[in-house]
C-alpha cells in the first residue's frame, strides 16, 4: 500500500499571528493531546502562551511564550504520541509498573518496509538493553497471549483510542503495564505511514518499550525516553536511573526459578541446604560457592567460570564423606570462610558442632582439604569457649582493624555470652571474653535467645572491624566499634527499637548481614521485604527499598523473596575482590538467583 501524503503539519507562524481559526485550533489540539494545555476544561486563548513557554521549556528552545519559528520547527518534529506530563524534570515514571519479571512479546504485524528479521533483531535488540539494566527476561512467542503486544498500524485502529496521523509527526505509541491501557497494556504500536528504517526503528522501538515498562518522556534531549526523535541507540544515564526508579537497580547475572535445578550441580533440593562464598583460589577474592547440607555429609565448592556456567571443584554428594575428615553427619554443623594464616585471604573454611565442643579449621592444598585444627565430637571447643550449646553462633571478625578476618567470634545468645579469640599459630586465646552467664558485649546484652551477630564495615574503610547485633521482632540493631579491646556503640537502637534505616525489624523472621563489606542487606524471607542500606555519617540511608510495616514488598532484581525459607549471602561473582553481588536461594526448591547492582 502507498504511503498517505502528509496529513498534518505544524501550523504556520503568520496564520497563528493573525488569529486564523484553524491554524489556532490545531495548535490547541497539538498542546491538548501532549497535555501542555488543562484536560479538565476548554481552554482558551489565554491558556496558550504558558503551554506554549512549559512546551518550549520541555523543547530546550528560548521560552518566549509566542509561536514563533523555532517553536514551528520543533512541533513538526517527528515524535512519540505519548504525552508529555509536563512540569517534569529528568526521567519521570507512570503510576503502574509490572508484578513480574518474566516477560513475553509476539509480532502481530510486521512492517512493509523491513523484512520479518530485520524488526525481530531490532526489536529483540531493544529488549536486551533494557533487561541488562533491569530484573527483565523477554521471550518472544510465536501465538497466544503475550504480556506486550507489537505492530503495524495506521490512522484509527484496534479501538486502542489513540489513532495516528499520517506520515510525519507521531511515529508510535506504548501503553503502560496494567492496569493501564487496560487489554492493550504494555503493547507497542508503529505508525505504518512512516518511513520505517533500521536506524528509525532502533531509536523508537527503544524509547516505546520503555514506556511499556513504565517510564514516561525524559526532558534530557539526549536521552532515549525524550519525547522527539533523536537517533539515540543506547540507553543514557537517565534512562536507567528511571527504570531503576520503578524496579531498583538490582538485575539477575543467573537465575533458576522456582522450582530450579540449582547451580554447578548442586542441586539445592533439601530445605537444609546451606551456602557461603569462600576464597578457594587463595587468591584474597571470595568467587566460590560453598553449598553444605548439614546431615547428609554433602559439601560442595562451585567456581563461576565466568561464562555463564558454573562447575564444581569439590563435591560430595549426599550422602557424602564431607570435607577434610569432617564428616557433616549432624544436621546442626555450620561452616564459614576464615583467615586463618592473616594473609588477607579467607581460603580456610571453619566447621563446627554447637552443643558438642566439636570445631575444625581445614586448608585447601589444591584441592585436598586437612585439617589445621581439630575438635571432635565430642571436643573442648576452642580457645576456651566450650561451643557446650546447641545456640552456640560464630564468625570471623576483623579485630586488629588490619582489613584481615583472622578473629573467630563466638556467641551465645539469650545468655550474654562472647568471645573473640585471636590464632597464634594455630593456638587460640581470648581476646575478649565474657562467659556464660555474661553482659554481653558494648551495653548489647545478648539476653534474647533471638539475637545475632555479624562483621561490618562501618567506617567504609574496606575493614570489617566492626559489629553488629539484632534482636528480629523488636526493632533493636546495635554497631560495636573496638578501641583496644573496649567496645562502645556507634549506633544503638535497644529493646524495643525502631530498627535502621526505615527498617522496623519488627518481624521475628528478619534477617541481617554485611554486603559488599561496608552496606547492610535486611530482609523478610516470606514477605517480600528487602532493604539495602549505606551508612551516611552515622545515618543510614537506602539504596534499595521494597516493603513496609504491612510487609508490601517485592522482592529485589526479581527474586520475589516469597518463601519462608529464602537465605542470601553476598558473593565476588566477578572475581574483582568486592563481594558486590547477592546470592538468594531457595532451599528445598532449586532456586538460585546472583543478582548485580
Amino acid at each position: 500500500m502507498a504511503k498517505k501524503p502528509r496529513t498534518w503539519a505544524a501550523p504556520a507562524c503568520d496564520k497563528i499571528a493573525h488569529g486564523d481559526t484553524k491554524a489556532v485550533e490545531d495548535l490547541k489540539a497539538f498542546l491538548l493531546h501532549f497535555q501542555y494545555l488543562p484536560q479538565e476544561a476548554k481552554p482558551g486563548l489565554e491558556d496558550v502562551p504558558s503551554a506554549l513557554k512549559e512546551f518550549q521549556r520541555v523543547a530546550h528552545i528560548p521560552q518566549t511564550g509566542e509561536y514563533d519559528a523555532a517553536t514551528a520547527t520543533q512541533l513538526a518534529k517527528p515524535r512519540c504520541g505519548i504525552p508529555d506530563k509536563p512540569g517534569f524534570e529528568n526521567f519521570a515514571v507512570a503510576a503502574t509498573r509490572w508484578d513480574k519479571f518474566n516477560l513475553t512479546y509476539r509480532f502481530d504485524t510486521f512492517s512493509e518496509e523491513l523484512s520479518a528479521d530485520q524488526v525481530r533483531s531490532i526489536i529483540s535488540a531493544a529488549f536486551a538493553k533494557w533487561a541488562a539494566v533491569s530484573p527483565f527476561t523477554f521471550t518472544e512467542v510465536a501465538q497466544g497471549d503475550a504480556d506486550i503486544r507489537i505492530g503495524w498500524y495506521r490512522n484509527k485502529h484496534l479501538g486502542d483510542g489513540a489513532f495516528f496521523d499520517g506520515p510525519g509527526r507521531v511515529l508510535a505509541h506504548a501503553f503502560f503495564p496494567p492496569p493501564n491501557g487496560g487489554g492493550f497494556a504494555g503493547d507497542v504500536h508503529f505508525d505504518e505511514d512512516e518511513t520505517w528504517t533500521a536506524a528509525l526503528l532502533e531509536n523508537t522501538a527503544l524509547h516505546e518499550i520503555g514506556h511499556s515498562l513504565g517510564l514516561r518522556h525524559s526532558v534530557i534531549p539526549e536521552a532515549v525516553m525524550y519525547e522527539f526523535a533523536n537517533g539515540v541507540t543506547q540507553l543514557t544515564d537517565d534512562d536507567v536511573a528511571g527504570i531503576q526508579s520503578i524496579y531498583g537497580p538490582f538485575r539477575p547475572v543467573y537465575k533458576q526459578g522456582d522450582p530450579g535445578h540449582g547451580i554447578g550441580g548442586y542441586d539445592l533440593r533439601s530445605p537444609e541446604d546451606r551456602v557461603f562464598a569462600f576464597d578457594y583460589g587463595h587468591s584474597g577474592k571470595l568467587d566460590h560457592l560453598c553449598f553444605y547440607r548439614p546431615g547428609t555429609g554433602t559439601f560442595w565448592i562451585i567456581r563461576n567460570n565466568h561464562n555463564g556456567s558454573f562447575t564444581p571443584v569439590y563435591n560430595q554428594g549426599d550422602p557424602g564423606a564431607g570435607i577434610g575428615g569432617y564428616d557433616l553427619k549432624s544436621r546442626a554443623d555450620r561452616a564459614f570462610a576464615f583467615d586463618y594464616d592473616h594473609n588477607g585471604k579467607q581460603d580456610h573454611i571453619c566447621l563446627y558442632r554447637p552443643g558438642t565442643g566439636t570445631f575444625w579449621i581445614l586448608r585447601n592444598r589444591s584441592g585436598v582439604f586437612e585439617p589445621v585444627y581439630a575438635q571432635g565430637d565430642p571436643g573442648s571447643g576452642i580457645g576456651g569457649f566450650d561451643l557446650k550449646s546447641p545456640a552456640d553462633q560464630a564468625f570471623a571478625f576483623d579485630y586488629d582493624h588490619t582489613g584481615k578476618l583472622d578473629h573467630v567470634a563466638l556467641y551465645r545468645p539469650g545468655t550474654g555470652t562472647f568471645w573473640i579469640l585471636r590464632n597464634r599459630s594455630g593456638v587460640f586465646e581470648a581476646v575478649y571474653a565474657q562467659g556464660a552467664p555474661g553482659n554481653g558485649i558494648g551495653g548489647f546484652d545478648l539476653r534474647s535467645p533471638a539475637d545475632r551477630a555479624f562483621a561490618f564495615d562501618y567506617t567504609r574503610s574496606g575493614r570489617k572491624d566492626h559489629v553488629c547485633l539484632y534482636r528480629p521482632g523488636t526493632g533493636t540493631f546495635w554497631i560495636l566499634q573496638n578501641g583496644a579491646g573496649v567496645f562502645n556503640a556507634v549506633y544503638a537502637q535497644g529493646d524495643p527499637g525502631h530498627g535502621i534505616g526505615g527498617y522496623d525489624l519488627k518481624a521475628p523472621i528478619d534477617q541481617a548481614f554485611a554486603y559488599d563489606s561496608d552496606k547492610l542487606v535486611l530482609y523478610r524471607p516470606g514477605k517480600g521485604a528487602v532493604f539495602v542500606l549505606r551508612n551516611n555519617g552515622g545515618s543510614f540511608e537506602k539504596v534499595y527499598a521494597q516493603g513496609d510495616q504491612a510487609d508490601q514488598g517485592r522482592g529485589i532484581g526479581g527474586f520475589d523473596l516469597r518463601s519462608g525459607a529464602d537465605r542470601a549471602v553476598d558473593f565476588d561473582f566477578e572475581s574483582k575482590g568486592r563481594t558486590d553481588h547477592l546470592v538468594f536461594v531457595r532451599p528445598g526448591t532449586g532456586t538460585i538467583w546472583i543478582l548485580k547492582k
